[in-house]
This record gives C-alpha cells, structure tokens and sequence, in this order.
C-alpha cells in the first residue's frame, strides 16, 4: 500500500472527526511548559552548583531511556506496551516514508505527536521521582530532576515535529539540525529501522552502541554504506 493511501485509511481508522492538531499541539506544549516553569520557578532559588549537577545526569538517563524505548518497546511487541509498538513501529513508519517524511496538513499531527495523555503520565511521574530525590538530596535537587525530565519530553516531541517539516521550513538547514533530520530520515527506511538512529534529541547512545548511521546505502555492488566512527562523520563500514 502506498503511503498516500495509507495515509488515508489512517485519517478514516484512527483520528476522530473533531480531531484538531492545533488544540494537540498546544495542549501537549501549555501543560509540559507550565509544570516545567512552575517547577523551574520553585526550585531554581534554591539549587547549588551540587544540584546543578542533577541536570547533565539526568539528560544522560534520558537519552538512555529514550534510546532503550525506541530501539525495544517501539520496534518490538512488549508485554505491556504492545500499544507502543502498534503506534509507534506499525503504524508511524507506514504513515512517513523515506520519501515521504512531511505532513501535508494539522491532522497529519495525529500520526507524528504522542497522545496529550501522556505528557501528564509523565509530568506525574517525574513529580514522584523528583520528590523521593528531593528527600534524598534535596527540594532544588528534585525540581531539577523533575524539570529536565519533563523538559526532555518537549524537546523529543518539538524535534521530532521538526523532522516532518517541510524541508522549506526556517531552519532546516542549521548544519545540526539538517544533520539530526537526515538521521531520524535515514531510521525511516524500511531496511534499517530496526538498526539504526533511535535517539531523536542527541545521538549520544547510538554512537556509544555502534548504530548511528550518518548515510545510506552507497554501493550495492560493494555492500559498503556510511557509519559514524564519530557523530557528523561517515567511515564506510562493509555490510555482509
């Protein structure tokens, strides 16, 4: 079935009548910024240069987190989060293509962003993991904590958004921008999905484990396609 008309069969099987993109969109940012800011509010008075530490920690355990879902759950029926797979590997891949990784219009959303539901999931358990680190290392500790939990959220939904943008759109052609929308294209193909480029916010775990790939298939007389000895460079790597 051809994208297009996949597309369609989506829009008619999935996405109610009253479905507007605008109001996902926005619901997913107001509620993700408000908790963020409200949290941010509270707990930057009182954090130390200790505390800042608990932010560079916990963009690291995202990014983990984000890899582990994307490359497990997301691509692998799970028990338990057979939902994710169904929405996620079945159903987002056929909806965007390699060739065609642009939405046309704001019910295309439906197919790009998480259901609003679980930025409050999130922002809840965030909440409760913060407080439990706030009794451990302190109140600033576990606003931070929480505050980048969340924060990561919006920018794993605000970047993968932007890799379905038009090509046209302001700021597609910021070098690590085109680099991280070329990478997310490249998990696409049908081919590597499976293997490569599953970190949508910084590639750091798909250097670390060996399946960042910066390019497609050069030569299939050689089987030789492009992998990052490190991230923004190509070393051909032979595929048996």
């Amino acid at each position: 079935m051809k994208t297009i008309e996949y597309r369609h069969r989506y829009q008619h099987m999935y996405v109610a009548a009253r479905y507007s993109g605008a109001r996902h969109l926005i619901s997913v940012a107001v509620i993700g910024l408000v908790v963020t800011g409200a949290l941010l509010v509270y707990c930057v008075p009182l954090a130390t240069t200790r505390d800042w530490l608990v932010v560079p920690t916990t963009l690291t355990l995202a990014s983990f987190v984000e890899y582990w879902m994307h490359r497990g759950p997301m691509h692998h029926p799970t028990r338990g989060l057979r939902a994710v797979h169904e929405r996620h590997g079945r159903r987002h891949h056929r909806y965007f293509a390699p060739d065609a990784m642009t939405f046309q219009n704001a019910r295309d959303l439906h197919a790009v962003l998480f259901p609003p539901v679980l930025i409050i999931f999130f922002a809840a358990i965030a909440t409760i993991l913060g407080a439990v680190l706030a009794l451990i290392w302190g109140a600033a500790a576990g606003g931070l904590f929480a505050a980048t939990v969340i924060g990561y959220y919006l920018a794993y939904e605000t970047l993968h958004l932007f890799y379905h943008l038009a090509e046209r759109v302001p700021g597609r052609r910021w070098r690590w921008l085109a680099f991280l929308s070329r990478h997310h294209q490249l998990h696409h193909d049908p081919r590597d999905m499976l293997s490569c480029n599953f970190n949508l916010v910084f590639p750091i775990f798909d250097w670390l484990f060996g399946t960042l790939r910066t390019s497609a298939a050069m030569d299939p007389r050689t089987g030789e396609r492009g992998r990052a000895g490190a991230i923004g460079q190509d070393s051909p790597d032979r595929v048996s």
